[in-house]
């Protein structure tokens, strides 16, 4: 009996922590204004339109959050169902925001360095090795757009 109590006391701790740290940091309008920056850049880049009803992703490189749960996040995003789509990485401080292209590598580092500016040195350790890391798979010394999808 005591096992099971002390069983439930464990898994209800981690369920309130879970909880604790995954609440919104950002409003829904902020979210949403994000969301439609993002479906807009990908219209203007020709990889979606209001026909084709072609959704987005954004996933925070660390973690895997969505847009909303983070002050300063670095989130990749791309089109999803769509097998020749190209990933872009957004740098989010607050409500500000830019999209930048992987294709320019110099870019997304000093641009990355200067928003993760106040973060601790494992901090920016974490965000650059995925940064890296991702650029590697998809991107370095190949022509693929991303790893996703076979070269042809």
């Amino acid at each position: 009996m005591i096992k099971v109590f002390n069983r439930i006391l464990l898994i209800s701790s981690f369920l309130f922590v879970q909880v604790i740290f995954s609440q919104k940091i950002d409003d829904d309008k902020t979210i949403e204004k994000i969301n439609t920056s993002i479906k807009d850049f990908f219209i203007s880049k020709g990889e979606i339109d209001n026909k084709n009803k072609l959704g987005i992703g954004a996933w925070e490189i660390t973690d895997g959050s969505e847009i909303g749960y983070k002050e300063i996040g670095i989130y990749l995003i791309r089109t999803v169902y769509r097998n020749d789509g190209t990933d872009y990485l957004l740098l989010k401080n607050g409500e500000n925001f830019e999209i930048v292209d992987f294709n320019d590598l110099k870019n997304v580092i000093t641009k990355s360095t200067i928003l993760l500016n106040n973060k601790t040195e494992e901090d920016y350790h974490l965000y650059i090795s995925k940064i890296l890391k991702c650029y590697d798979e998809n991107y370095a010394f190949s022509k693929k757009k991303t790893l996703r999808f076979e070269k042809k």
